[in-house]
């Protein structure tokens, strides 16, 4: 086992590694080895879980328990390992797996499961107002609302923080209809740094259309550890035509380690026909392993007249195993009907003449002339 100082080593070597803002990073240095126990213990603040729970996955692998393992891929979106983790942890009687358990069985829809284990985690007083609220917001969700309220009463006798009262209060609000003074009370949850208030506000504002609302509800979110909502943020200034804010948000959730990110930001480019940017983006994204990014860089490459760099493109997707993907990109610039096929395939007569080879599958189908001429030739292995 790594001792506490070797722990707070290597938790500072993953903070100062994290893709944020150096404000952020402060906030979350530790000054002393105890930092790593609060910051895995069963009672600290989500935000900040979340937004170190990848890197410390990544450098603590073999000295984190089941429990906080499982927390951890949590945090970082892996439900399905997690889920592996935190049963190993509950069969060792570990009730602090029990909340994160709930959760994950209500993504998937087990609402037995899902109200059984919150009820576990209140019974065994762990993470007890949240496991309340949960269980209420479970009980809206199934549209059972005198149980919900039920569950909301009983979280405002459990002693809640000061945000947790007003998410609490908003949704007994609304359950009664006066949707007004629910908001209101979200509204001051989320200045809290409430990110269940946030993302009930982020609801109401997307569907009555209020955008400027939904972008603060989407920032509040995102200063609190969520940085998935970067891509929804984009969305959302595409929407109302800011295109320069939408590709800073892609590109934070990129700096964030959201591959998805590129895909968003490729497809803004394109829309605005930056082709130039489309190359940049996509070459990034592949060189990182986003395979999708294939398709629009080779069609930008061809179409922007790059042919020997869109052969390359094409012939890494047929080296990776791509060919399928590859083979839709030819059929689509064969639809077009211009001549931007042709060119690619005089640029490839021209390569092969210098002498460079591509895969075989490539030549087959692009020059299957000289694909069948090679094939014919006698070979030079002797028996």
């Amino acid at each position: 086992m790594l001792s506490e100082a070797k722990k707070l080593e290597k938790y500072n070597e993953a903070l100062c590694a994290l893709p944020l803002p150096d404000q952020l990073k402060r906030m979350g240095g530790v000054k002393s080895a105890t930092g790593i126990k609060v910051m895995l213990s069963a009672d600290s603040p989500e935000n900040l879980v979340r937004r170190f729970a990848f890197r410390l996955k990544e450098v603590l692998d073999d000295e984190l328990s089941d429990f906080e393992t499982g927390r951890a891929l949590f945090f970082a979106g892996d439900s399905s390992n997690a889920e592996l983790s935190l049963d190993r942890a509950f069969l060792m009687d570990d009730k602090r797996s029990c909340y994160y358990l709930a959760k994950i069985y209500r993504s998937k829809k087990d609402y037995v499961h899902c109200v059984e284990f919150f009820e576990d985690s209140v019974n065994a007083g762990i993470l007890v107002v949240d496991s309340l609220i949960e269980l209420g917001v479970t009980m809206v969700d199934l549209g059972q609302t005198k149980k919900a309220w039920d569950y909301f009463k009983k979280a405002l006798a459990a002693n809640p923080s000061s945000a947790q009262d007003n998410f609490i209060v908003g949704s007994m609000k609304s359950l009664e209809g006066a949707d007004d003074y629910a908001m209101e009370e979200w509204g001051e949850g989320m200045n809290k740094g409430d990110l269940r208030s946030a993302g009930l506000l982020a609801g109401v504002s997307e569907k009555e259309g209020q955008k400027v609302n939904l972008v603060g509800c989407l920032l509040a979110m995102i200063k609190n550890g969520q940085v998935e909502k970067y891509l929804e943020l984009g969305k959302v200034f595409e929407s109302i035509g800011q295109y320069e804010m939408a590709k800073g948000a892609y590109l934070s959730a990129i700096d964030a380690r959201i591959m998805k990110g590129y895909e968003s930001l490729i497809l803004l480019c394109v829309a605005l026909h930056r082709r130039e940017a489309v190359i940049k983006y996509a070459t990034e994204a592949v060189g990182k392993g986003l395979n999708s990014a294939y398709f629009a860089l080779v069609i930008t490459l061809v179409g922007t007249g790059k042919m020997v760099w869109g052969l390359l493109a094409l012939n890494e997707m047929f080296l990776k195993g791509l060919s399928d993907q590859a083979l839709k990109v030819i059929q689509i610039m064969k639809a077009r009907h211009n001549n931007k096929l042709e060119l690619l395939i005089s640029e490839l007569f021209n390569q092969m003449i210098k002498g460079v080879k591509y895969d075989e599958r490539l030549v087959g189908i692009l020059a299957p002339r000289i694909h069948n001429s090679q094939d014919s030739k006698p070979s030079d292995t002797v028996n």
